[in-house]
């Protein structure tokens, strides 16, 4: 029997870039997805906190590669955050580094996404880091549970 995968509600993402235009068009992108809605896009940590504190969004999309070598920092502080409103953490950048990989896991992040990703892909992935990593009770009304 197939998996039902359909979505009675929506996948919610914050965006933590530093890149103006990266985190505009990537907001662009995902507006287009009927099945994500992005709650906040900011380049200030302090900012996407907030937004996670208020939001309790499913997943925090955290581009490392800053102009500020915060990107670690970002990733911890939003992974300490109480569980009632913390995301999974995924990495989103332009390239795979295996290094910066092994560091943000240790930081707290849950997955490593490359930004040139399909956004079906995208949606997919995500989908399965929420339905790993955060309590059922976080995500059951976004996303059905896998039938056995």
């Amino acid at each position: 029997m197939p998996q039902d995968r359909s979505l009675p509600g929506v996948l919610t993402v914050v965006l933590v870039d530093d890149h103006d235009c990266a985190r505009e068009a990537l907001v662009r992108r995902l507006g287009a997805e009927p099945r994500i809605r992005v709650v906040g896009a900011t380049a200030d940590p302090l900012e996407a906190g907030r937004v996670v504190r208020d939001q309790a969004p499913h997943v925090a999309l955290v581009d490392t590669r800053r102009h500020d070598d915060a990107g670690l920092d970002v990733i911890a502080a939003l992974a300490a955050l109480p569980p009632a409103s913390r995301p999974v953490v995924v990495v989103h950048t332009s390239f795979f580094d295996a290094e910066a990989w092994r560091r943000s896991r240790c930081a707290g992040a849950s997955e490593w996404l490359l930004k040139q990703i399909d956004v079906d892909v995208l949606f997919e992935r995500l989908s399965c880091a929420v339905r790993q990593h955060l309590p059922p009770s976080r995500w059951s009304s976004a996303l059905r549970p896998e039938k056995v």
